[in-house]
């Protein structure tokens, strides 16, 4: 009825409160069912201008899932970069906890490579890893140089000392000199 002009409306409450129009109920009820048709059929027709093939639709839903991908490939890259920085942040917290306890650091790795087992020299490595970043933290990689040069010449004499292959740490060391960019 928001269709029916206002003076036809006028017209039909006018006949339904002088009770003119004995079939006025019967005419309202053809008058809305006509205009639900009409109605029906301007939405088919407009739907069958917007209606797509098969081929369309396969390609409009790449596009979204391409977006989607997109999407979901940014979130993860920031949120990699949070963990990132979040794991940068704890790591140099460690090493700034680790300032000024250089010294016994090197006593715990030389007692850690005394022990002779696996698991120690694992914890001593990742010592030297910490001392060695820590060194380049505080722009002090000269120390460290001397420092693990120091140590390595200590560890072949030891070796040298109890009779065992000298060569083997010095190879190891070298081959640590160059993971850590330090001159073999």
């Amino acid at each position: 009825m928001a269709a029916v002009p206002v003076e036809e409306k006028d017209t039909i409450l006018i006949k339904l409160i002088e009770e003119q129009h004995p079939y006025l109920g019967i005419e309202l009820r053809r008058r809305a069912l006509q205009d639900i048709r009409l109605a029906t059929t301007q939405d088919k027709s407009n739907h069958e201008a917007e209606a797509r093939t098969a081929g369309e639709l396969l390609a409009r839903a790449e596009v979204i899932a391409q977006e989607r991908r997109r999407k979901e490939a940014e979130l993860k890259a920031r949120e990699n970069a949070r963990r990132e920085r979040e794991r940068a942040a704890k790591r140099k917290k460690y090493l700034e906890s680790l300032t000024g306890k250089e010294a016994e650091l090197w006593s715990r790795v030389d007692a850690l490579i005394a022990m002779k087992q696996s698991k120690r020299y694992d914890e001593a490595v990742s010592l030297l890893q910490d001392l060695h970043d820590l060194s380049l933290a505080n722009y002090e990689s000269a120390p460290y140089s001397h420092t693990i040069s120091q140590f390595v010449i200590r560890r072949i004499r030891s070796r040298i000392d109890s009779h065992e292959d000298p060569i083997s740490i010095h190879h190891a060391c070298s081959y640590h000199a160059g993971q850590t960019g330090e001159p073999k």
